[in-house]
């Protein structure tokens, strides 16, 4: 027994081998769990998920295991719960996803301090995807949701208030094709480093060039962070969805989506090599970029992961180096369309050239793009907002401007974020800036029309301060308020 206390006092007081990995520079590999869904009893799904990590425990090449929270849909169960019980019988650190997804601010709260009560101490924080539970009006438009999304900044910043040795991570889309996409999503991943995000983990994507970008980006900003590539496994039975244009969180290029429905058309043998040469040929590409690792997703058989590995030492030597790994990847890819726009956008013109990985001020030209103009009365609401708000204006002032845009003083202050434009255009209400399931095209996830943080970058622009969507703005509120 005392053996037993000492080993469960080691593991409450935090678990450093992750960071530690991260900071001597390793290339890392997660593979991610999903927390069972409500609809499933809990013992028997944990069962299986504890059976899937020990098989995973068992491969050398893993490095953590990565437990999602309400992925798939909002009715999970706990994840700190499954986290801590898998933690119990695997010699590896685990890493746990908290969604704002349906959260409110004592569900975070409470999740994050059993976390921490339970020696669970990587932290990854996400916003979510729209829930499942969001309800829509009779006009197929989403309503306001009761339970709101506390955006992933403000787990940050909860999580820190908790406890400063968490090891806090956060999700970033690179796969963004017009310039207000891509510059929204680098603009908050820059804040959420400023909130206390020690490493990145990227949403899933295809597109290498895209991949570097975001890479060149934080060295020009001379941010020396851990980036995590997330690869997924499709699987035959989502294979055969793919005609609908749809998979859950991830943005599957057409053709890409039209070689694995065509593979899944053979035998599953035939199906599963082809996505083993795609997985460990780009996992070659995001080492030789410069990514800190990778996170599996989909990968829920443990035989198929060894597979996996099996291939990326073998083509470890055949491609050791950028330029040997980039000239098959173009003889694969080169004529591929990764992005859904005729034109699109990239912040860097010699992107996945010969000679040119490492970013270099000489070589990674910036592509200039001009954006539109802000909207009159966006510029009008912050103009009269801001001098509202400002220190030298009297309280009465703030309560009647306030009152003519129908705020409360305290939620119109929550809105500064934002520049003070109407959130509520927002179906998350987010006033901190995207989610990472904003389309490539920059439309929202879940309705046909532009990302409205669209507006807050041309009125950002338009002021000439592209710090203020990067500035911490802390609010310990939920921000969908």
């Amino acid at each position: 027994m005392p053996e037993i206390n000492q080993q469960l006092s080691l593991r409450f007081a935090g678990d450093d081998r992750l960071s530690d990995k991260m900071k001597i520079g390793q290339f890392l590999y997660f593979i991610e769990l999903n927390t069972p869904p409500l609809a499933q009893p809990y013992d028997s799904a944990i069962a299986l998920t504890i059976n899937q990590a020990k098989e995973f425990n068992k491969i050398p090449e893993v490095t953590a295991i990565s437990i999602t929270d309400r992925l798939l849909t909002e009715k999970c169960h706990d994840p700190v719960e499954t986290a801590t019980r898998i933690s119990k019988v695997i010699d590896k650190p685990i890493i746990m996803a908290l969604s704002g997804k349906g959260s409110s601010f004592e569900r975070i709260k409470t999740h994050l301090a059993t976390a921490k009560s339970n020696g669970i101490n990587n932290i990854l924080a996400v916003t979510g995807n729209v829930s499942d539970l969001h309800p829509y009006n009779a006009f197929s438009k989403l309503r306001e949701y009761e339970n709101g999304y506390f955006d992933s900044i403000d787990i940050l910043h909860m999580a820190r208030k908790i406890d400063k040795d968490f090891k806090l991570g956060a999700v970033v889309s690179p796969y963004q094709y017009t310039p207000e996409g891509q510059c929204l999503q680098y603009a908050k991943m820059m804040k959420k480093i400023a909130c206390g995000a020690q490493f990145i983990v990227t949403q899933s994507g295809w597109d290498m060039k895209k991949a570097q970008e975001l890479l060149w980006f934080l060295q020009r900003r001379q941010q020396s962070i851990s980036v995590f590539a997330r690869i997924p496994l499709i699987h035959l039975d989502e294979a055969k969805k793919l005609a609908d244009g749809y998979q859950e969180g991830i943005y599957i290029p057409i053709p890409i989506a039209t070689k694995i429905m065509q593979m899944a058309r053979q035998d599953l043998d035939t199906f599963l090599d082809f996505q083993i040469d795609r997985i460990a040929l780009q996992v070659i590409g995001y080492r030789t970029l410069g990514f800190s690792g990778i996170q599996f997703t989909g990968v829920r058989n443990p035989s198929i992961l060894k597979k996996i590995m099996d291939k990326i030492h073998e083509l470890e030597k055949i491609y050791p180096d950028y330029n040997s790994w980039l000239q098959e990847w173009n003889n694969n890819y080169n004529l591929t369309n990764f992005a859904p726009l005729v034109a699109p956008h990239y912040l860097f013109k010699n992107l996945l050239q010969k000679d040119i990985c490492e970013y270099k001020e000489k070589t990674a030209i910036i592509a200039g793009t001009a954006l539109p103009g802000p909207r009159v009365f966006d510029v009008l609401r912050n103009f009269v907002i801001s001098l509202a708000f400002s220190k030298r204006m009297p309280h009465f002032v703030r309560n009647f401007v306030s009152y003519l845009y129908r705020y409360s003083p305290q939620k119109m202050a929550k809105l500064a974020p934002c520049l003070y434009l109407n959130h509520r255009i927002c179906p998350k209400r987010l006033v901190h800036g995207p989610c990472g399931s904003t389309q490539p095209n920059g439309f929202c996830e879940c309705e046909d029309r532009t990302c409205f943080f669209h507006r807050v970058l041309h009125l950002a622009a338009f002021k000439k301060d592209f710090s203020l969507l990067e500035k911490d703005d802390y609010d310990s509120t939920k921000s969908s308020n």
